[in-house]
């Protein structure tokens, strides 16, 4: 079954890579709240590295990729 055949596709399709518009949502979600966690567990020392070496918390969260 296609993924434009249903109104919801199952997880199984999912899981399977065949809702590829799907899984590229699902995981863009996944690392954006990844991100929100890491600034505020990291809040600290990201303020602090911004002060002493004047890169914002934002660019090191993206480097760091998470």
């Amino acid at each position: 079954m296609a993924c434009g055949s249903s109104v919801v596709a199952t997880d199984r399709q999912r899981r399977r890579g065949q809702c590829g518009r799907d899984d590229h949502e699902l995981d863009v979600l996944r690392r954006v709240a990844g991100g929100v966690e890491f600034y505020a567990r990291n809040a600290d020392a990201l303020e602090r590295a911004e002060r002493d070496y004047g890169v914002p918390p934002e660019i090191v969260v993206t480097i760091v990729g998470v």
